[in-house]
């Protein structure tokens, strides 16, 4: 305040600084409360005679008021700052919530479960997924491609045809607004069967298991992609 003083600045610019200080931490409560208390005790100060900068040809009342009013000045760009930062951070505790809720339902499906977006790349799986196709963690892992992981199960003996051919097959059916349905059977025995079906709202590859000797693969793609090679 006093080098607002010195420089002849409105000393009120002061309470900017709480003010903003709270509508950082999204705080919108406080930041009225304390605006409204500044303006109280600015307003005491200038009644009193205590408060240093204001003009002497104005009658009280006005004196009172041109304080208040650069006092508010002051601290209600705050406010709606305030309010802005507690709807996101209400908004990231939500999206935090259903993330750790779909976590939880994930590691608690007795299913194996993965998830492709529209690049053909693995944004979300399960433990359950790995152990139905044997896979290593290191061979997963988010951005692989679904390309590398049909690879990785040939390798194992898990895959046995062309990746291009699999790939191609379920879009071109897919684009026909119709379901792709398949069986692979691994090299332990087990038979996948695998079911394709197009959606607008999530793109990727689901897969499940439903016991040690057979399972199913439900893969979800975007019905809105054109895909090319």
């Amino acid at each position: 305040m006093f080098a607002l003083y010195a420089l002849n600045l409105p000393l009120a610019l002061a309470f900017m600084v709480p003010s903003f200080w709270l509508a950082l931490q999204g705080k919108p409560f406080k930041v009225a409360v304390v605006g409204s208390a500044l303006v109280i005790g600015v307003s005491a100060a200038v009644a009193f005679g205590q408060w240093p900068q204001v003009s002497e040809a104005l009658s009280l009342r006005d004196k009172v008021f041109e304080v208040q009013l650069l006092t508010l000045l002051a601290v209600l760009p705050a406010y709606p700052i305030a309010i802005s930062i507690a709807n996101l951070a209400r908004s990231q505790a939500q999206i935090a919530k259903s993330n750790m809720q779909f976590s939880v339902t994930l590691g608690n499906m007795n299913q194996g479960v993965s998830c492709f977006d529209a690049d053909d790349r693995l944004t979300v799986w399960n433990e359950k997924f790995a152990q139905m196709f044997n896979m290593k963690k290191a061979d997963l892992y988010a951005g692989v491609s679904f390309y590398t992981l049909l690879e990785i199960q040939r390798e194992s003996g898990n895959f046995v045809g062309v990746a291009t051919q699999l790939r191609n097959s379920i879009v071109d059916t897919l684009q026909a607004g119709k379901e792709y349905v398949a069986e692979t059977v691994l090299s332990d025995g087990r038979i996948i069967k695998s079911v394709h079906s197009p959606t607008p709202l999530v793109g990727g590859l689901r897969r499940t298991k439903t016991s040690r000797t057979s399972g199913f693969w439900k893969s979800v793609w975007p019905s809105n992609r054109h895909m090319t090679l």
